[in-house]
């Protein structure tokens, strides 16, 4: 039952071991995947900011050179060179010049929705620009950018943060501006006579990235030509002091920098101005796309995982269930079936430790049937030497019974004995067989009881009742004779005459075989004894050595269930029954 109950423990072992191998091979292969999904990920992410930076730069970068060239062309052109030299004698003069000089302005500057105006500001206090909007103030002479424009022999970039610093925009409107100023000088004596200033719309240099673009990732103008960073256009705090921090390498394109908490960076200088575009993502629009690969790996780990225990308990089965079958048939061959084979129903391993099985029960059977006829051949033998013990003892003293009766000259007596020992020694032989009906039994016991008769016919007296229908049954030959004989010398008591019954019966499948005398009898101590001794059959005897011999062959020959029993009361007589299973002879000569 213990195996029975464990019988499973191989499956189980060998599911989990399997279980175990794939999930520790998931797992890997999860963090092996994941870890290349991420960085392709995040290089993907990269090359899409790169790629949307550079379009933003080369948008920006053209608009921007188109302005400083227009502001350098214009710097060169006679008509304004005029109006810039001009001395006005009233507001009046001034104002008309300004109205001249301003449409002939817009003739020259075509219309770019991202400049929004073109403005000559001349030391003579002449304004012209090439819009229509209200100026913000008429003195810009004193403004730190004009002195700063003045006096410098090369273009002025600068912003602003709310709304231009030139004109008036619509109600509300605070855009931001980007400025490139350019000194106007006096062709004939070379001094700075005024300046040109391009105003730049903010919004439409970055419509170029999209609105799509711009949830995702950040592109902000900064100047890093300080020693800070300073955001100029969508600069943000985080962004700043990331700056600040890392020192980003502004001279390289596509040149990524990773901070601390996985944001990414990317910077290019817009040529001519001497700002720096960056493009800024933060980890946590990465962490999206990063939770997305996870759930999907997650879920193809579960799916492999949940597949793999299912193969791993169909292949643990195709396995362990022939082994089990074959458990169970070795269960039954302990419990002494050898008639059992396994079928073998695959040619691998399995199949060939069933077929090895299969042979070795054979192998089991063939030496059973081996053992079995060599216990035969034993049983046989020892037949034959208990016969040879008694034969040669009855023979001695019937021969020499039939001397005295020779040398008495009893003639007849001593013929009559002859023709005894003759009928019971043809009987003994029986041409070899060990086997033989009751019906010659009892004649061969007739002939012992006639032979002894003649010797002590003053001592006993006998006789035979017995079933006709026990007469064909087949009894192992000289069973009866050693009874007969343990009578006579054993219960014959000096003074009287007893006599000897011999009775056979049947019962269902049993013959009984019983011989009774009222003779002597068995002292208690020693029936205890030979009883005992007749429970041990194959042990050697004490005592009663005709009786143990006969109980002996019984139980060799027809098995422990069968056997002699005796009973006896001291000087009343003893009785010795014998129990044998009821078998006829067949046709063919076989029990």
């Amino acid at each position: 039952m213990k195996r029975k109950t464990h019988r499973y423990h191989l499956l189980y072992r060998m599911v989990l071991s399997f279980c175990s191998i794939s999930v520790l091979a998931c797992i890997l292969l999860t963090l092996i995947v994941f870890t290349a999904m991420n960085s392709a990920n995040r290089s993907a992410i990269e090359r899409l900011m790169s790629d949307t930076m550079r379009l933003t730069c080369d948008h920006i970068g053209t608009q921007l050179q188109v302005a400083s060239k227009l502001c350098d062309n214009l710097t060169r052109n006679v008509n304004l060179q005029e109006y810039l030299q001009l001395e006005f004698r009233d507001l009046s003069e001034q104002y008309s010049t300004d109205l001249s000089g301003s449409s002939e302005l817009m003739s020259m500057v075509s219309p770019d929705p991202c400049i929004n105006g073109i403005y000559i500001l001349g030391e003579n206090g002449g304004i012209y620009k090439s819009n229509i909007l209200s100026l913000q103030d008429d003195d810009f002479l004193q403004t730190d950018w004009y002195q700063t424009i003045i006096g410098n022999s090369t273009p002025v970039w600068f912003y602003s943060k709310e709304g231009s610093l030139i004109v008036k925009t619509a109600l509300g409107q605070l855009d931001q501006f980007l400025y490139i100023g350019y000194p106007f000088s006096d062709k004939t004596t070379g001094r700075n006579i005024g300046i040109v200033l391009a105003e730049v719309l903010v919004k439409e240099l970055f419509s170029a990235s999209g609105s799509e673009l711009e949830q995702l990732y950040q592109i902000s103008l900064y100047d890093l030509s300080g020693g800070k960073p300073v955001p100029i256009v969508n600069g943000s705090e985080a962004l700043t002091a990331l700056l600040d921090e890392q020192q980003v390498p502004v001279k390289q394109q596509d040149m990524p920098l990773y901070s601390k908490q996985g944001d990414i960076v990317l910077a290019t200088v817009i040529s001519p101005s001497p700002w720096t575009v960056i493009s800024h993502i933060q980890a946590l629009e990465i962490r999206p796309y990063t939770q997305q690969t996870l759930v999907l790996l997650l879920l193809s780990v579960v799916a492999v995982i949940t597949l793999s225990v299912l193969l791993a308990i169909s292949l643990s089965r195709s396995i362990v269930g022939p082994i089990h079958r074959l458990a169970g048939k070795m269960e039954e061959v302990e419990n002494g079936d050898f008639s059992i084979s396994v079928p073998v129903e695959r040619p691998d391993e399995i199949g060939q430790l069933s077929n090895s099985f299969n042979h070795l029960i054979a192998k089991i059977r063939s030496l059973i049937e081996q053992i079995y006829r060599d216990q035969e051949k034993l049983r046989s033998a020892e037949l034959s030497a208990m016969q040879a013990q008694i034969n040669p003892h009855f023979l001695y003293n019937s021969l020499d019974s039939t001397i005295w009766l020779l040398k008495m000259q009893q003639v007849p007596k001593a013929i009559e004995m002859l023709q005894a020992l003759s009928t019971l020694f043809r009987v003994a032989l029986s041409k070899g067989r060990s086997v033989i009906p009751l019906s010659q039994e009892l004649q061969h016991v007739n002939s012992y009881l006639r032979i002894q008769h003649l010797r002590y016919s003053q001592k006993f007296d006998y006789d035979l009742q017995v079933e006709p229908d026990a007469l064909d049954c087949q009894v192992v030959k000289v069973l009866i004779q050693p009874l007969v004989e343990n009578s006579i010398y054993h219960g014959i008591c000096e003074g009287r005459k007893i006599r000897i019954q011999i009775s056979v019966w049947t019962e269902a499948e049993t013959v009984c075989i019983r011989v009774a005398d009222d003779g002597a009898g068995i002292p208690e101590e020693k029936l205890r004894i030979l009883r005992m001794q007749l429970e041990h059959p194959h042990e050697p005897p004490v005592q009663g050595y005709g009786l143990h011999n006969a109980n002996a062959r019984v139980k060799l020959f027809y098995g422990k269930e069968y056997g002699l029993t005796v009973d006896s009361v001291f000087g009343q007589g003893t009785t010795v029954t014998v129990t044998l299973p009821k078998r006829r002879e067949t046709g063919n000569g076989h029990v």
